[in-house]
C-alpha cells in the first residue's frame, strides 16, 4: 500500500511538472511567434517559475490521479486485456476531465498554454506520462 502512494505521489508530480512546462512552453511561444525576444535563459527561468507557483494546479492533478487511478484499477481488473493501458489512460483522462470541469464553470481553460489545441493536448500528454509512470513503478513495486 505504501508503495502504491509512493507511486501515486510521483506520477502526479511528474504529470504536474509536465502540465505546467507545457504550458509555459505554449505560452511563451506565442510570445515567440509576436515578435517578443525570448533567450533560453528567460524560457528557463520562466518555466521553472510556473512550476514553482501553481499549487491549484499541482492540487487538481493529483486529486484527479487518485481518483483516475482508483477507477482504473477497478477497470482493469475487470478487463484485463486493457490492463496495460489502464493508467495512462486514466492519467489523461483524469487531465481531459480537470480542463472540461474548468470550462464548465468559466468558460474559459484557466491554465492559458491549454488554450491552445495543442497546448490541451500536451497538458493530455502530461497526464498520460503521469499514467505511464504510475504503471511502471506499481509494476516494480509488484516485482519486488
Amino acid at each position: 500500500m505504501i508503495k502504491a502512494v509512493i507511486a501515486w505521489a510521483v506520477s502526479s508530480l511528474v504529470g504536474y511538472v509536465l502540465f505546467a512546462a507545457s504550458s509555459q512552453t505554449v505560452v511563451l511561444n506565442g510570445l515567440t511567434a509576436i515578435g517578443a525576444p525570448m533567450p533560453l535563459g528567460t524560457r528557463l527561468a520562466s518555466t521553472a517559475h510556473a512550476v514553482l507557483n501553481m499549487p491549484a494546479l499541482g492540487a487538481v492533478i493529483f486529486i484527479g490521479f487518485a481518483v483516475a487511478f482508483l477507477v482504473a484499477k477497478g477497470i482493469k481488473t475487470l478487463i484485463k486485456p486493457l490492463a496495460p493501458i489502464a493508467y495512462p489512460v486514466a492519467g489523461g483522462a483524469a487531465v481531459a476531465t480537470a480542463l472540461e470541469i474548468m470550462w464548465q464553470q468559466y468558460e474559459v481553460y484557466p491554465v492559458l498554454g491549454a488554450q491552445t489545441t495543442y497546448g490541451y493536448v500536451l497538458a493530455v500528454l502530461s497526464g498520460v506520462i503521469g499514467g505511464f509512470v504510475f504503471a511502471r513503478l506499481v509494476a516494480k513495486s509488484v516485482e519486488q
